[in-house]
């Protein structure tokens, strides 16, 4: 029997599931610009950033760059869910690989109020996970 992909919930045709790819694409691209074309504003306004140490404008654009480059993802993922899942799994490692280091300086206390942490970057990078899980083709037998 062969193996067809489903694109039912799972497969990622589900308004919901876009809307969200969607917002998730906006705000990551506007992140990512905002770090790479003004990274010095960028770092000395952004809530909890000057918490991390000093300024390095190569380092603030170099991810602004992967910002830009998970906003891509969630794009297409919005556009073409089946298509995009494998980028957004890509990119979720990102996502994911900086929550862990934000929870990590929490639990260390190097950060100055980890409220800021984790509305900024565990909370987005949580609901970023479970909407790549939930737009994850559904295979089935034909």
């Amino acid at each position: 029997m062969a193996m067809t992909v489903n694109e039912g919930i799972g497969g990622g045709n589900n308004l919901t599931a876009r809307v969200i790819l969607s917002i998730l694409a906006v705000a990551h691209a506007g992140n990512g610009l905002f770090m790479f074309f003004a990274s010095q504003t960028w770092f000395y306004t952004t809530p909890g950033v000057l918490d991390t140490g000093a300024y390095n404008g190569h380092f603030v654009q170099d991810i602004g760059a992967a910002y830009i480059m998970t906003a891509f993802a969630a794009a297409w993922a919005a556009w073409r869910p089946v298509e995009g899942f494998p980028l957004m799994v890509l990119a979720s490692v990102f996502v994911g690989l900086h929550a862990v280091i934000h929870v990590w300086d929490i639990a260390a206390g190097r950060c100055g109020d980890p409220t800021d942490d984790v509305l900024a970057v565990i909370v987005p990078a949580l609901v970023w996970i479970g909407v790549t899980v939930w737009i994850r083709p559904q295979h089935r037998r034909a």
